[in-house]
């Protein structure tokens, strides 16, 4: 697992997904069929909201995973280990 930092992501980021940038925040749109982030946690919040297609969340409580679609949203409280991938239909 790792730490993602608000740092580490504006670094790490491409500058046309970036669509929110500020003191304490940082919005990203990073999508992609594949899209897959392994174990890690950030030093922030951050939430999940997926325009389409659907995200598999996996978290320290729910190991399977939990789907989150296109009409949901999920967050991700501080220093909480999650691991997330994309799956789009055809």
């Amino acid at each position: 697992m790792m730490l993602r930092s608000l740092a580490l992501l504006r670094q790490t980021a491409q500058p046309t997904s970036v669509i929110g940038d500020g003191d304490g925040h940082i919005t990203i749109v990073d999508g992609g069929t594949d899209y897959a982030r392994p174990w890690h946690w950030h030093d922030g919040l951050m939430m999940l909201l997926p325009w389409f297609g659907v995200l598999n969340l996996k978290h320290e409580g729910r190991r399977d995973g939990d789907w989150v679609s296109d009409d949901r949203f999920a967050v991700v409280p501080a220093m909480h280990p999650h691991d997330t991938s994309a799956c789009r239909s055809g």
